[in-house]
């Protein structure tokens, strides 16, 4: 999935006003709602087995983003294995499980 970056967000005002990046939150957000849409279903992240950010992500440099994300199930429990690519680069590795908002208790 391609995703573009909207460098005018208010969000950068404060993360950083000279130097712009899409704060690490930001990033985990996105997968979970790009997980939730592929799903159909609302989700909470219940645990982040590796976050690994390996570069900046600067929307005044990049305006896209493909996301590639390997979805799997287990009782209940998606893990998604997930990176942020711009050409061959990454630019960051996300593997971690969420579970339906239905099914909340851990």
């Amino acid at each position: 999935m391609i995703i573009d970056l909207n460098k005018k967000h208010k969000i950068y005002q404060g993360h950083f006003p000279s130097v712009p990046i899409v704060p690490g939150v930001c990033s985990i957000q996105i997968i979970k709602e790009v997980v939730q849409k592929i799903l159909s279903l609302k989700l909470i992240l219940i645990k982040a087995n590796s976050i690994k950010f390996l570069s900046l992500i600067n929307p005044n440099e990049i305006s896209e983003l493909l996301i590639k994300i390997i979805l799997s199930e287990d009782s209940g429990i998606y893990t998604a294995d997930t990176t942020f690519n711009v050409g061959e680069k990454t630019l960051l590795k996300f593997k971690g499980m969420f579970k339906s908002e239905l099914n909340s208790s851990i």
